[in-house]
């Protein structure tokens, strides 16, 4: 199972069984957690865009991506939350990332 989540909710995840996985450039200091780079936007440029609310530099990420693989492998940690800085996945890479994977799991 892949759910999604921010930082600040890491320890009530993990209590719920499950593995939490960055998806974010950074990491809270207090944490050490594995990342999955993938789905971490590739460059600060990419960060900056999409909080000016430009997405296509991400999308373009994800387009080289085959979210199949990306499922199967995530899969291999069990069930999974894929973590980053923002509360609201409106406004982060999380959302696209979520609707990504969805797609893959219909």
């Amino acid at each position: 199972m892949i759910k999604f989540g921010c930082y600040k909710d890491i320890y009530e995840w993990e209590a719920r069984g499950f593995e939490p996985i960055g998806i974010s450039r950074t990491q809270p200091r207090n944490i050490a957690i594995m990342s999955y780079k993938p789905l971490v936007p590739e460059s600060w440029n990419v960060v900056n865009e999409a909080k000016r609310g430009n997405w296509e530099p991400f999308k373009a990420q994800l387009a080289k991506l085959d979210p199949q693989a990306a499922v199967k492998e995530l899969n291999q940690y069990g069930d999974v939350v894929l973590l980053c800085w923002e509360y609201d996945e409106s406004k982060c890479h999380r959302g696209l990332v979520r609707k990504w994977i969805e797609a893959v799991l219909k």
